[in-house]
């Protein structure tokens, strides 16, 4: 069983893919296949739908989206090794999967209310200056991963660049309350805008000085909230101008 997961994770890294989430994922699934008893390579679809469900037993710690992020990468595994004919089917395509239901983050303003702060902030390019510039186009794209994918912001501020995957268009995300990691995905319109960042422009807006982590997408891991919140109130007061 771990010969051919680590095969697939060498498999991953030759074509250009990050192994992080396989290995997120296998790491809980093998959980379940050692309390269940259970073998990797003989595996129902009654197995696959059983492991969504135990899933969602673990007293609130999975949510439906993470549920969705972990099962993704396993469903991927089991294509490679039917491939490699080592199954015959896929058991995690015949499972019904569970939905996510839509909500707007709660740590970020109402529907209408974001309508109207990302159109603002879209149109940074009229800053006064080259620092409200820079902080009007920083506020946009952390909005703007905020809301598409319906994350934190401290969980924004713990997201590293090696974390992001702009070609699958996903991002790992690091739940500190839970301890536990999570596959978020960008729609194409965001993945085009951090492209851009990430490329381009973070280097130049980013203030990497004070104790600093360049690592970081954001490039700090603490008062992201304080300064966003400082920034929503300074466009909405503009706004109204």
């Amino acid at each position: 069983m771990k010969g051919i997961a680590k095969e697939y994770e060498t498999h991953l890294l030759t074509v250009g893919k990050r192994i992080k989430g396989i290995r997120y994922s296998m790491k809980i699934f093998n959980r379940y296949l050692q309390e269940s008893n259970l073998d990797l390579q003989i595996l129902s679809y009654r197995d696959a739908q059983g492991f969504q469900s135990w899933l969602q037993d673990q007293n609130g710690r999975y949510l439906p989206a993470s549920i969705q992020s972990i099962i993704g990468p396993l469903s991927s595994f089991y294509d490679y090794i039917r491939k490699k004919q080592l199954i015959s089917v896929n058991p995690f395509h015949l499972i019904e999967r569970i939905k996510i239901p839509f909500r707007i983050p709660g740590n970020i303003p109402d529907e209408k209310e974001m309508d109207s702060l990302l159109n603002y902030l879209s149109g940074f390019t009229r800053g006064v200056d080259l620092k409200e510039y820079k902080r009007d186009y920083k506020a946009h794209v952390l909005c703007e991963l905020l809301y598409s994918t319906g994350i934190r912001i401290s969980e924004a501020a713990a997201i590293r660049l090696d974390d992001i995957d702009l070609t699958a268009g996903t991002v790992l995300v690091h739940d500190s309350k839970t301890n536990s990691e999570r596959i978020a995905f960008l729609n194409d319109y965001v993945k085009n805008i951090l492209l851009i960042f990430v490329n381009d422009m973070r280097e130049k807006v980013l203030w990497l000085h004070n104790g600093a982590d360049p690592s970081l997408l954001f490039g700090c891991s603490i008062n992201l909230k304080t300064w966003l919140n400082s920034q929503i109130g300074r466009a909405s007061c503009r706004e109204r101008v």
